[in-house]
């Protein structure tokens, strides 16, 4: 018989929010589910950079120090285990922005979700996707 997970309320809460929100039916729904999760989060672990770099979250421009900015963005399509993955990959005015999450020139991010998921899997906090979650659901 295998084995049960304790899971803390805190992902209890998280993966039933999923569930509310997507209504998976199928093997299938639960992967478009995660796939989209994985999204997400890359999306905000770019723009977390991207804000580390720059000194300033996105709208607060009053406290930049930098005489570099955004500059938009461009379109990129990696390939994943969970299926194709679109990201906006952000672009500063100097052209010096180098993400490390998703590299420039890489297209399969496989490695990334094994590294991901082995940090899930030792304990780190879900409080990271129950941000992007809510950033990207609201």
């Amino acid at each position: 018989m295998a084995r049960s997970r304790k899971l803390s309320p805190e992902r209890k809460a998280f993966i039933n929010s999923l569930i509310e929100h997507y209504h998976p039916e199928d093997a299938q729904d639960v992967q478009e589910m995660l796939r989209d999760l994985l999204g997400y989060t890359l999306q905000g672990m770019l723009e977390a950079e991207m804000d580390e770099k720059l000194g300033y979250s996105k709208y607060d421009s009053k406290n930049k120090e930098t005489d570099d900015s955004r500059s938009g963005y461009s379109k990129k399509r990696v390939v994943s285990s969970l299926g194709e993955i679109d990201l906006d990959i952000l672009r500063d005015r100097k052209g010096k922005f180098e993400p490390q999450a998703v590299k420039k020139n890489q297209t399969n991010i496989s490695n990334i979700e094994n590294q991901m998921l082995s940090m899930y899997a030792n304990g780190m906090t879900t409080r990271i996707y129950l941000l992007i979650f809510a950033m990207y659901t609201a």
